[in-house]
């Protein structure tokens, strides 16, 4: 059952979620699965910074959630 995620509507038109995943002091094995876990219920805004120094990880996540990257939100600080 994927979760009702509430968005923002961006100067662009673009409606970008509120609610996203997190990926701050995750390990690479926990990363991907969280990736395809939060993808599966509905996620679609990821957090992530090149200082957690897990973007491979993120990758793989993000290739295995079976979601269009298009359809995904990074947040990169």
């Amino acid at each position: 059952m994927a979760l009702s995620i509430p968005t923002i509507t961006l100067n662009d038109g673009r409606a970008m979620p509120l609610l996203g995943l997190g990926t701050y002091k995750s390990t690479e094995k926990e990363a991907e699965k969280a990736i395809v876990t939060a993808a599966k219920y509905g996620y679609r805004l990821i957090d992530t910074a090149s200082s957690y120094k897990n973007e491979d990880s993120i990758g793989r996540g993000i290739r295995a959630s079976g979601i269009p990257r298009e359809n995904l939100w990074t947040l990169v600080c």
